[in-house]
């Protein structure tokens, strides 16, 4: 049978002691400097995320990428037109990243 019961005082102790050491040890002894450049590059990236995939950052993706879209879209058309692809579907952009 299972028991719920708190475990003996002894082991406890020897628990507590436990987490005190290995919280000690993972605590570093100098403070890691962040650089204003590296502050910046996590704002930048926070931003992304941000605009990239919640509800608020909606308006700002539709402005930001719908001119590229269009293009690329028109350009497919051209191509199908001159018959060098058959279909939207053939037309591949490589995005970097």
């Amino acid at each position: 049978m299972l028991s719920l019961s708190p475990p003996p005082t002894s082991l406890s102790s020897s628990s507590s002691s436990l987490h005190h050491i290995n919280s000690a040890r993972l605590k570093p002894k100098v403070k890691p400097k962040i650089t204003e450049n590296e502050m910046d590059k996590l704002r930048s990236t926070l931003r992304q995320l941000h605009r990239d995939w919640s509800k608020e950052g909606e308006d700002e993706r539709e402005k930001s990428y719908r001119p590229i879209v269009d293009s690329l879209l028109r350009h497919a058309k051209q191509l199908i037109e001159k018959g060098e692809i058959a279909s939207k579907e053939e037309f591949n952009v490589l995005v970097p990243g």
